[in-house]
Formats: structure tokens, sequence, C-alpha cells
């Protein structure tokens, strides 16, 4: 399989392919405003201390971040010693690791910070005629272990209006997929995974949002490992579902020796909610009873 390139990448890379033609225009603004970004006056850095400044300049594109949707081009000018522009841009961009920016001086006093989101996160439904899903099969064989994922072409073979697997790509780039099943008020989000050279980029959280969005009313509940302060990854799983809106709930159950713990958005989700979903999904797809048991917890 031919390995995702990063998203992030392909953006940094347009980034310092756009410095470059911003640097060597007669007017830098005029450049920025040709090559698509909305050129913003932010202001003087007057501190004189590099890390300061870079502080400075970081906090701004981090603000245009929060309030922009599309590439905007903030421009500094900078009442810096000397020679100390390039020492202030580079500083600033390893503050903003993770962040699709890039700050690099255009002038002697001046410095320009390019800001361009990551892409619109793209979604499609699967359809389960569908041959060319290798990657996303590869993702799910990566992301979970044998012992908790179904063989993936029986999760296809049971999709439907209600059991549904989405893929969301970005820039051409497979960023992840969802399987969620639907029933009465409830979605439950069985497996939800993120390429792994794509996390850490808000990519994650998007996807939940979409799903949120596009599900209003709806309950939407995901069990996850049980969290062990001993396991770092319980810990942070279950964290980023706490941002997203995430509750917790009193639900928990063994399932083949593993402790899960039942996550809630938009409500509240029983003992009896859960079983009721637990039977109508896998109860449809297996020839077997639904079993599970309960944890101590839950007794």
């Amino acid at each position: 399989m031919r390995k995702p390139i990063r998203v992030y990448n392909k953006i940094m890379k347009k980034l310092r392919k756009d410095a470059d033609g911003i640097i060597q225009a007669g007017s830098a603004e005029t450049k920025a405003g040709a090559l698509g970004y909305v050129p913003v006056h932010a202001g003087k850095v007057l501190a004189g201390n590099t890390e300061d400044d870079a502080a400075y300049i970081v906090k701004a594109v981090l603000e245009t971040g929060r309030n922009t949707s599309g590439p905007a081009a903030l421009f500094f000018d900078c009442e810096s010693p000397e020679n100390s522009d390039e020492k202030t841009a580079q500083a600033a961009n390893r503050n903003l690791a993770h962040t699709p920016a890039y700050v690099f001086p255009v002038q002697s006093g001046q410095i320009c910070a390019l800001y361009f989101p990551l892409s619109p996160l793209t979604p499609f439904r699967v359809n389960k005629s569908r041959t060319d899903l290798h990657e996303v099969r590869a993702l799910y064989e990566r992301a979970f272990p044998a012992d908790e994922r179904m063989p993936f072409r029986s999760l296809l073979k049971y999709l439907d209006n209600d059991r549904v697997m989405t893929v969301y790509a970005s820039c051409g780039e497979l960023i992840g997929f969802t399987y969620t099943f639907r029933h009465e008020d409830m979605i439950y989000l069985g497996y939800f995974a993120i390429e792994e050279d794509c996390r850490s980029y808000g990519c994650g959280s998007e996807v939940l949002r979409q799903l949120i969005q596009d599900n209003p009313g709806m309950r939407i509940i995901i069990d996850i490992e049980k969290e062990d302060p001993g396991n770092q990854e319980t810990v942070t799983r279950k964290n980023f579902y706490r941002r997203a809106g995430f509750a917790e709930t009193e639900v928990a159950y063994r399932f083949y020796g593993v402790d899960y713990e039942l996550m809630v958005y938009g409500g509240h989700a029983s003992e009896e909610d859960w079983d009721h979903l637990a039977k109508a999904h896998w109860g449809g797809m297996i020839k077997m009873p639904v079993y599970y048991e309960k944890t101590e917890d839950s007794l």
C-alpha cells in the first residue's frame, strides 16, 4: 500500500513555495493576495527580544486560525535589532509546530506569517460493492487488534441504511473512517480510526464534529477500553472524547476479558439502552448470541 502523504506536509510545502514568491515580489502584500491569501496588518513587534517577538507572532497566528476559515498572510512591522528577523521567524516556527503556518522575514523590518487551514475533510459513504478500499482496510487492521475487529469483508457485507461506513479524505489523501449503526434515537460509533501520520492536527475532532452535526437530536454512543491510570493510551483516548463533548455513563462491561465503558453525546445512556442497542446491532450481523459480562463496577 502506498504510504499516505501527510496533509500537513503538503500544506507546509505549499507555504514555503508561496513564501519564496512573496519574498521575490516587489510588493509582498500584492503578491500574497494574488496567491489567495487575505493580507492582514498584524501590528508592530516592539519587544526587541527574539523569544518575546516570536511569542507575539505565534499568538496572532493562532488567533487568526480560530477566527478564519481561509488562507491569511499576516504582516508584522518589526523594530527589533538588525538581522534578528530571521531568528525571530525561526523561533516562531518552532512554537507553531503542527500548525499549518510558516513565518519568514520579507525584508528588513518586516515579517510575514502565512496561515493555510487544513482542507475541509470530504466524507463519502462506502458502498458494499466498492473494491478500491485497500487503504481503508489496511488502516482498519492497523488500528484495531485482531480480537476487536470483524473480518473487513464481513463488515462491508452487512452495510445497509443503518450500518454505515464513512471514509474521510483531505487533499486527495485518506484521513480516516467511521463505522456507525443507527437504531431508534441512538447511533453506535463502533469503529473510528485516523491515519497515524494525520493525528494531532485536529482531524479526529473534525470527524466527530461532522458526525454530530449530521445527526441532530441523536444520542451518539461509544464503548472504549476502560480508563486505567497506568495505561496512558486509555487516559488519552477518554480525554479526547471528553473534549468532544461526550459524557461518562455508569455502564461498563467485559468482553472476552477486556473491560469497556460507555460514553455518550447528546443525552444519557442506561444499561437497558446499551443492551437493546448491542443486541440490535450484533444480533443482526452474527449467528450467535450477543454475550458480555457485567464488570464489578456495573453490578
